[in-house]
């Protein structure tokens, strides 16, 4: 990121996010955490201080769903998570606080 953050890096931010709250834990897609990763773990606190931006991704939202949902994958049905156990998570963001129902009407 420069000087300013770009539309790009709110984007990135999305990902990264996602990466450390369902990717990671579920998929097992990296030896490392993301907050294992100064640089990208500076980047997501740089951007989650900007006024808006923390808003635009709710975190528990984000992993409930993967952590209960079934995939498709090659025209089958997997089920990544059968017992539908959504591992307890240190991450606090005020954003949690947001039922996740409302978000989508």
């Amino acid at each position: 990121m420069g000087d300013e953050p770009t539309e790009i890096d709110v984007y990135l931010l999305a990902t990264l996010e996602r990466f450390a709250s369902s990717y990671y834990p579920l998929f097992k897609c990296s030896y490392r955490r993301i907050a294992e990763f100064p640089a990208q773990s500076d980047f997501r606190e740089r951007l989650r201080v900007i006024a808006g931006v923390s808003y635009v991704y709710n975190h528990t939202c984000t992993r409930d769903h993967f952590f209960r949902s079934v995939m498709q994958v090659g025209g089958e049905f997997r089920d990544m998570n059968p017992f539908r156990v959504v591992p307890a998570d240190s991450f606090v963001n005020q954003v949690d606080v947001v039922d996740c129902l409302s978000l989508s009407a």
